[in-house]
């Protein structure tokens, strides 16, 4: 009869006795470079085995194996013509855990409430649904110049002002024709006194968009958060038009509302890569 006791069960007790979260295991090597060729494919869309072995540095057999194993899984496939391997539907069940609320909460509001210590003008984190601009993450709480105070779930028109303008404008061709037609809107209408089109180029130009008639007391600026090659929201800022002017507006605020911008997006296709297919 074998009687268990002794240092080394009373270290095997303890290891089972410890909570997982703090044990350590060596990471699974082949589910490592499984991501990895996703992520070469999240970024470059179609690839050839070769294309894809340079993209990961993993030697060409290895790669074989896994773009096998991600065919036979739904996650790629492969054009027979020209053997080159695409992002399949199924690898968009990667991302379905990762809700459009928590890249909001987790990553937006955090970056506009660091912004508002340097900003008391109102921010406002707007993004797409359907045809208007949906307000998802507010600053007025901790601006004395909010006035009236917005809250998250307010909502405007595409096409009427700076928010819409600047999806519209940061938008890929595709994606803004179809947004247009949904609204019944072409390109080449006039739209607030100027052609569309001249307008969306302007801002794509300028790399953001400005309202403000001489004659009203508000103006407003936005700028577009842009990841994995599209427009996914944008932060615009009200101010007085009397307390700020556009040089100022130009050499301060838009450098610090783009900056903020870019965090945003990035840190957005970091937690969730481009599916392409």
């Amino acid at each position: 009869m074998v009687q268990l006791g002794g240092p080394q069960s009373s270290l095997m007790g303890a290891q089972l006795n410890e909570p997982i979260a703090a044990r350590h295991t060596e990471p699974v090597q082949s589910v490592d470079r499984a991501m990895q060729v996703l992520e070469a494919f999240a970024r470059r869309g179609g690839l050839t085995l070769r294309e894809t072995a340079d993209a990961t540095g993993l030697p060409r057999g290895t790669v074989y194996r896994l773009l096998q194993t991600l065919v036979h899984g739904g996650y790629l496939r492969r054009e027979a013509d020209n053997n080159r391997y695409w992002v399949a539907p199924r690898a968009l069940l990667l991302s379905a855990g990762f809700r459009e609320e928590d890249w909001v909460t987790q990553i937006a509001q955090p970056i506009l409430n660091a912004l508002a210590h340097d900003v008391q003008w109102p921010m406002r984190l707007m993004t797409l649904e359907g045809g208007m601009m949906r307000t998802r993450a507010v600053t007025d709480p901790q601006s004395p110049f909010a006035e009236p105070r917005v809250s998250a779930g307010a909502s405007t028109d595409i096409l009427r002002a700076t928010p819409g303008w600047t999806m519209l404008a940061f938008s890929s061709p595709r994606r803004r024709e179809v947004l247009l037609a949904s609204v019944g809107v072409t390109e080449d209408q006039v739209v607030d006194g100027m052609v569309l089109r001249v307008r969306l180029a302007q801002i794509r130009e300028e790399g953001f968009a400005f309202i403000g008639a001489p004659t009203f007391p508000y103006a407003a600026v936005s700028t577009p958060v842009l990841a994995n090659g599209e427009c996914i929201g944008i932060i615009n800022m009200g101010y007085y038009r009397r307390a700020l002017k556009m040089p100022e507006l130009r050499s301060h605020y838009i450098p610090l509302l783009q900056l903020a911008s870019q965090d945003i997006g990035q840190a957005y296709s970091e937690q969730r890569p481009a599916t392409i297919s």
